[in-house]
């Protein structure tokens, strides 16, 4: 079973790298020497802890998953099938959309890792499509600040009023647009 690796064990298995023999043009990489390699990547490029925990996560899942459905014991044997087949069996948990397409970001990234290792072959992970009442919102809210970013009609009538009825608090600095 593939574990989480905190940083103080990576820069200990960093320093024991000269003793891991591995063949990334062959794809001889376990899994967790997969994960081992990548937390390194991950602590070389300065990510945050959190972000480290997520991938971790995310590739914990998708290993367990691999382990329980196929008999796959290097990460060069990883195919677009297995991507896909994960992808059915995530859906098939009742996950969101977007809570599956959480899950395949940090999947993609790692292999993405992986296949610039050469430890596998470069597989694109797809996005699900997601409900897009969300975007149309957002689109929606922005079509309205469009239209709010004039002078209002009559505006300086009302900002006569309002220094009127707001004498002393409100000068004519305040209400020009």
């Amino acid at each position: 079973m593939v574990s989480g690796f905190t940083n103080r064990e990576i820069t200990m298995m960093c320093d024991k790298q000269q003793k891991v023999t591995t063949d990334l043009k062959n794809g001889t990489w376990t899994f967790d020497e997969a994960l081992l390699q990548f937390n390194r990547y991950c602590v070389i490029k300065n990510l945050r802890e959190k972000t480290i925990k997520d991938y971790q996560e995310a590739y914990g899942r998708f290993v367990s998953f691999l382990q329980q459905y196929t008999v796959l014991s290097v990460v060069g044997e990883l195919t677009k099938r297995h991507v896909e087949d994960y992808i059915i069996h995530l859906k098939g948990t009742g996950m969101k959309d977007t809570s599956v397409n959480t899950c395949l970001r940090g999947i993609r990234v790692i292999l993405n890792f992986l296949s610039e290792q050469e430890a596998c072959i470069r597989i694109k992970v797809p996005m699900q499509k997601t409900d897009k009442m969300i975007k149309e919102t957002y689109l929606a809210i922005l079509d309205i600040t469009k239209k709010w970013t004039g002078t209002p009609h009559n505006w300086m009538s009302t900002a006569n009023q309002l220094m009127i009825y707001f004498e002393g608090r409100i000068v004519n600095d305040d209400l020009i647009v």
